[in-house]
């Protein structure tokens, strides 16, 4: 819960602590949505979510998980440049899981990544 809580805490912060271009409108870089989104299961309730970064100027990412046939969530956040990020928390066996990427800078975002899906079953899945 205090993850939750701090993750969406740093995503808000994220989103209303940024500067403005000369002319105050703030930022005009098109972002470029990432694109090649990967899962891979690591150990018996984590997935590793990777992507190709496609965007030169994004401050950050943000990684969204939906539950079964539930609503995308903000689960993770990156710093620039970084392509990859593990999921642990709330993960549970007999779940399917989709994850979705976008890039963000400061009050602009890019389009969503497609999206994967994993299965969590014993034995380990194949990915979607």
């Amino acid at each position: 819960m205090k993850k939750t809580l701090i993750s969406a805490l740093a995503i808000a912060f994220l989103s209303i602590s940024c500067g403005t271009d000369d002319d105050g409108t703030g930022p005009s870089e098109d972002l470029s949505a990432p694109s090649n989104i990967s899962l891979t299961r690591v150990g018996r309730t984590a997935v590793q979510v990777a992507w190709a970064d496609n965007s030169e100027t994004e401050d950050s990412f943000w990684i969204e998980r939906k539950v079964n046939n539930g609503q995308f969530l903000v689960r993770l956040a990156t710093t620039r440049n970084v392509t990859s990020a593990v999921d642990s928390v709330g993960l549970f066996v007999d779940s399917v899981y989709s994850y979705r990427v976008r890039a963000v800078l400061v009050n602009n975002s890019s389009d969503y990544s497609d999206t994967a899906t994993v299965v969590f079953t014993l034995p380990y899945p194949s990915i979607q």
